[in-house]
C-alpha cells in the first residue's frame, strides 16, 4: 500500500472514555484487522475513565457549536449539490429555494425544544 496519513483532521480529540465496554469490544472487533495493519493499539478503557470523560466534557463544550456550525455548512453544500443535481446540470431557475436553519433554531430542534 502506498503511505498513508496516519490522522484525519477534527476540533474534537477522541477519548476512549466515551465507549463503554461493549462499544470498545465491538470496534476492536470490527477494526482488529486495520489495527494490525496499521500499527494501532487497541482501544481501552483510560484509567480513570469517568475523571478521563468529565475532562473531554469539558474541553468540547467549547468547540460544539463550531462542529454544528461546520456540520451545517456541510448539509447546505449538499442540498446545494443535490438542487443542481435535480436540474440535470442545466442551473434552472425554476428550482426550489432551499431553506436554512440557524443553529440554535436546529439545536432546539434536535434536543425537542418547541420553536421560538
Amino acid at each position: 500500500l502506498p503511505p498513508i496519513r496516519r490522522s484525519n483532521s477534527t476540533p474534537l480529540r477522541f477519548s476512549p472514555a466515551v465507549l463503554d465496554d461493549d462499544s470498545r469490544r465491538a470496534l476492536n472487533e470490527l477494526f482488529a484487522e486495520d489495527q494490525r495493519r496499521f500499527g494501532y493499539p487497541p482501544v481501552e478503557a483510560p484509567a480513570d475513565a469517568p475523571a478521563e470523560l468529565t475532562a473531554w466534557e469539558a474541553e468540547v463544550a467549547v468547540l460544539l457549536p463550531v462542529v454544528e456550525l461546520l456540520v451545517l455548512r456541510h448539509e447546505r453544500i449538499g442540498q446545494l449539490v443535490e438542487a443542481y443535481r435535480s436540474t440535470n446540470g442545466s442551473g434552472s431557475a425554476d428550482m426550489a429555494p432551499v431553506r436554512v436553519v440557524s443553529p440554535g433554531k436546529q439545536r432546539r430542534r434536535r434536543q425537542g425544544r418547541p420553536r421560538q
